[in-house]
Parts: structure tokens; C-alpha cells; sequence
């Protein structure tokens, strides 16, 4: 430095500040690292090292800091966070504050209701964070608990979210869909559906051509209920081609009887979902 300030007797030229404020930081960090008064802009470097302006100094460094812990952070962030929870029973106790949890050690679950303990509770647990009071059963009743007692306090948000919950429900009952998927994800209605386009289109019939029959008996248009099967083709195109290779090897009579048999349950299907939907409107 001694060297360096040798060669620079004269004045130095004015340099541009690199911090600038924070105006290049992330957004949410600005605020926090924004110096007391405003960037100065240029000024007179007074080390070869100098990079910023002393309005912005300080505040630079600290934000220096932070991306250095970060760093050090995300090189190992699990051993980061346990050497972070050290630090801060480490400061509970030199503060006299209780450290009630140390992780790894086993603690009786603290889950009471009525003075009973929850179903299926497992009496003790290893603890894995310094907030956990109940074991992984209990803490499902506790989770239930702080729900069923918020609903009491705040009755009318409630009721707006059981209102916005049936509407959603009354949409899809509109939409001919079924709550009671199978193993695959298929719905009843789903099935009949795929069954009875498989038997159509053994006979040649089209795509197009199927739309009264895979969705008949409602009052909308025919582009609409066009529509509503849209998702029916794109998503079991797969289901579609293996039933009608199925289907195709049958007789014509067998397969006639199928179809007609599809045809109808369909209509049920539909037809008492119908009455469902006027049900809860009324």
C-alpha cells in the first residue's frame, strides 16, 4: 500500500462507486441493505482496494457478510443447519433461558386429550427439531385439534369456505365427474365411457359421432359436450386402444350387448347425478 501510494501522489481520478446504493441487490434484500444517506456516486479512491463510496461502506460489508454465510451455507446445508440449532441452544442457555429439546434423544409425547392420550400414540419419540412436543401419531391429532378450534373461532370464514367447497363440488357433479376413482384412477362413468367408444369404433363409427352417446341427455349444445369429452381423449387414449382390441375380437352380437349395455348405465350415471346436483342447489 505504502508502494502504491508512492506512485499516486497526485490526486487519483474519481472512481464509480460499485455498490450504488443496493440498486443492483435482489429485490428483497434492497431495503434492508440500503445506506442511511444516498450514493455518493464517484469519489476519491484513497487505497487501491477501495471499491466503494463511505456512504455505501458500511453497508456494503454487511452485505459482503451475508453472501459469505450463504456461501459457507449451501456448500453443506444440512451441517450448516445443525452447526445454526447448536448456536442457538448455545445462546438459550447463556441467556438462562430453558432448553427443553436436544435432538437425537428420546421424549415422552406430550399429546393430552380429555387427560387421555391419542389413538395409536407412541409413547416416546426421537426428536428431530427443537419445536417437536408430540410423536409422528399424535402429532396428526394435535394438527386436527388447531384446526377444529380455529373453525369455532372464526365461524364465518368458515362458512365461506364450505360454500366455495360445494360450489367447486357442484361444477364437477355438472361435469359428469365421479369422486370414487379405481386403482388406475378411473372413475365408473370413465370406464362405461371407454367401454362403450371401444364397441362404437369396432363398428367404424367416429370419434365425432360418439359425442351423443358418450355424453347424452343434457340440455347443452352439441360443441359444448363436445368439449367436456376433450379431457376424456387426451387422457385415456392409451385405456381407449386396448379395450378396442379387446372388443374387436368379440362377435358382433356380444359386442352389440355391451355397448347397449354401457349405453345405459350411462344414462343412469348421468341422469342421477342430475338429481344430486338439484339436491344440494335446493
Amino acid at each position: 500500500m505504502a508502494t502504491w501510494h508512492a506512485a499516486h501522489v497526485e490526486p487519483a481520478a474519481k472512481i464509480h462507486c460499485e455498490f450504488r446504493g443496493g440498486a443492483d441487490l435482489p429485490e428483497k434484500y434492497r431495503g434492508r441493505y440500503r445506506p442511511a444517506s444516498p450514493c455518493l456516486g464517484e469519489f476519491d479512491r484513497k487505497n487501491p482496494r477501495e471499491k466503494y463510496c463511505d456512504n455505501c461502506k458500511p453497508v456494503a460489508r454487511r452485505w459482503q457478510q451475508l453472501q459469505a454465510a450463504l456461501n459457507k451455507y449451501h456448500e453443506d446445508e444440512k451441517k450448516a443447519a445443525k452447526r445454526a440449532l447448536k448456536s442457538r441452544l448455545k445462546r438459550r442457555k447463556a441467556q438462562g433461558r430453558p432448553v427443553r429439546v436436544v435432538l437425537g434423544r428420546l421424549y415422552s409425547c406430550a399429546y393430552r386429550k380429555n387427560r387421555k392420550r391419542g389413538e395409536g400414540c407412541l409413547g416416546k419419540f426421537k426428536a428431530k427439531s427443537s419445536a417437536q412436543k408430540f410423536c409422528t401419531v399424535c402429532q396428526k391429532h394435535a394438527d386436527a385439534d388447531r384446526a377444529a378450534a380455529w373453525r369455532e373461532k372464526h365461524p364465518d370464514e368458515e362458512k365461506a369456505r364450505g360454500v366455495k367447497r360445494w360450489k367447486t363440488l357442484m361444477e364437477d357433479a355438472a361435469r359428469g365427474k365421479s369422486f370414487r376413482p379405481d386403482a388406475r384412477g378411473l372413475t365408473p362413468l370413465t370406464k362405461l365411457r371407454i367401454t362403450l367408444a371401444a364397441c362404437l369404433a369396432a363398428d367404424g363409427l367416429s370419434e365425432y359421432a360418439m359425442t351423443n352417446k358418450l355424453n347424452p341427455g343434457t340440455k347443452e349444445t352439441f360443441a359444448k359436450r363436445r368439449g367436456t369429452l376433450k379431457s376424456f381423449w387426451e387422457d385415456h387414449r392409451g385405456e381407449y386402444e386396448r379395450e378396442k382390441g379387446r372388443v374387436s375380437a368379440l362377435a358382433k352380437t356380444e359386442r352389440d350387448a355391451i355397448a347397449a349395455e354401457a349405453e345405459r348405465k350411462i344414462q343412469d350415471e348421468l341422469q342421477s347425478r342430475f338429481t344430486r346436483q338439484r339436491r344440494l342447489i335446493h
